[in-house]
């Protein structure tokens, strides 16, 4: 520097040397390019990022020369996806160009270049064609602990967990577009108790008397029995974004339904009894969406969220005996607006490329259910048992542990 400074003047010398900088940078950034060209490897919502335990044959490059992408054939990249090994971590030199998850566009209409046919990550196919998942889901019907006919004292201390299962099968035709069907269930809650009289929280109008209920009264014995059970179908479509998101849309039927029962014995051999049945059956429309955040190789949590819109073709039944005298025999069954909304938060963690483990915490809120208490009059009345009410509300919450297989 000390020489081009004497033999040249400060205009010349800085000029001369900001070229020959500027000439080593582009060759070394060039040698760069070319040894470290981008490739695509074909990735999906079902597998973790980087989960490729073997060369993907249909990756392609694509490396910018300075005028227009241009595609690199895939036996002359190195990616992470050739050489990452499940634990391994990507070396500084190892760059993974993300898949373009946008549809090929139609024939006829025209294809830019964020989605030309070349970079079409749908049009071989994906990895992953299948998954199957299972889990053992626990959940708790909450609310109505305190409900109870009887004033010796409530049924017991409430629902309590009970397991259940969720099945999943899913299907895909290419890295984006899928179908998923899934069962959960069956549940089967109980609740049961036994208390000494004397009296019930019944009491007759409408032309009946309290001896028309006297069985139920100046009792010795009241046992308390109520079911609640629950199954459900869906088929959804699906959409994977990106490795990270997936979207849905389906069907759903939900069955739920409750039975209640109280015997009352008296000293003398009366016997009072009384039923409450209750049937939900929920058919419609559902949306949901998937957000995954990716923690290392192996792990990544995720939030999941469902809701859906249905018709609730609800049924009661009630009958109530005094005796041999039968004072209510009724049913009623109507067509109501419900709802479920499903919020679930997990994690997974990859044993192998195509095995992970799944746990979580999820939560459930369902309104427009017709439930025993909603059902129960003040009063028995001739008119008992003629109408359904679906104005509660049902919650569900509780965790689940389970596994899924990648075809």
């Amino acid at each position: 520097m000390r020489r081009i400074l004497n033999n040249q003047n400060p205009i010349q010398a800085g000029t001369s040397v900001l070229a020959k900088g500027i000439a080593t940078l582009v060759v070394m950034i060039s040698l760069y390019s070319t040894a470290n060209a981008q490739s695509y490897a074909q990735q999906l919502a079902p597998t973790a990022s980087g989960m490729q335990s073997s060369a993907v044959t249909s990756a392609f490059a694509m490396q910018y020369n300075g005028e227009q992408y241009q595609t690199v054939p895939a036996s002359n990249v190195q990616t992470a996806a050739h050489n990452m090994r499940l634990g391994e971590v990507p070396t500084a030199d190892s760059a993974v160009q993300p898949a373009s998850h946008l549809r090929a566009a139609r024939q006829g209409r025209r294809q830019d270049m964020f989605n030309p046919p070349p970079f079409n990550p749908c049009k071989t196919g994906c990895n992953v064609s299948a998954y199957g998942q299972y889990e053992s889901l626990w959940l708790d019907r909450r609310g109505d602990r305190f409900f109870s006919l009887s004033r010796g004292g409530f049924i017991d201390s409430g629902f309590d967990y009970e397991w259940g299962g969720r099945y999943t099968l899913g299907r895909l035709f290419d890295c984006v577009n899928g179908f998923e069907f899934v069962f959960v269930g069956p549940y089967d809650w109980t609740r049961r108790g036994t208390t000494t009289g004397p009296n019930s929280n019944l009491t007759a109008s409408g032309g009946y008397t309290a001896a028309d209920i006297s069985n139920f009264n100046n009792a010795n014995l009241h046992t308390q029995t109520w079911d609640a059970e629950m199954y459900s179908f869906e088929l959804n479509r699906k959409w994977w974004v990106w490795d990270v998101l997936s979207t849905m849309i389906g069907t759903r039927y939900l069955n739920y339904e409750e039975d209640f029962t109280l015997v009352s014995q008296q000293a003398t051999g009366g016997q009072g009894f009384l039923l409450e049945s209750v049937d939900n059956r929920l058919v419609g429309l559902q949306v949901g969406a998937e957000l995954l955040y990716p923690m290392s190789l192996r792990a990544s949590s995720g939030i999941r969220a469902k809701g859906g819109v249905y018709a609730n073709l609800d049924r009661r039944r009630s009958i109530v005996r005094n005796g041999a005298n039968v004072l209510v025999n009724a049913a009623d069954s109507s067509t109501e607006l419900a709802g479920i909304i499903e919020i679930a938060t997990f994690t997974n963690y990859y044993i192998t490329p195509s095995i992970r483990l799944n746990g979580g915490y999820e939560f459930w809120y369902m309104p427009g259910i017709a439930t025993v208490p909603d059902q129960i009059p003040g009063s028995i009345t001739p008119a008992s048992g003629t109408n359904v009410s679906n104005d509660d509300s049902l919650i569900l919450h509780g965790v689940s542990v389970g596994a899924t297989v990648l075809f």
